[in-house]
């Protein structure tokens, strides 16, 4: 399981981890800022994913394995 602190206030509500190139799984992960309208890479996995849940709960964005 993946878990990263994070801040989900109105300006910062989409987040977008690991996943799938086409060629392999990976670890990255961002965060979109609504009112600048730009990602930025925040904290890696530790190891690459793809086919995972996604949830927060607390201000804790958890990845976990399906």
């Amino acid at each position: 399981m993946f878990l990263l602190k994070v801040d989900t206030n109105k300006f910062y509500n989409k987040f977008k981890v690991g996943g799938y190139d086409g060629i392999s799984s990976i670890k990255s992960a961002e965060v979109y800022n609504c009112s600048t309208q730009e990602w930025r890479m925040i904290s890696s996995m530790s190891n690459q994913r793809f086919g995972f849940g996604v949830g927060v709960l607390n201000d804790l964005l958890y990845v976990v394995n399906l």
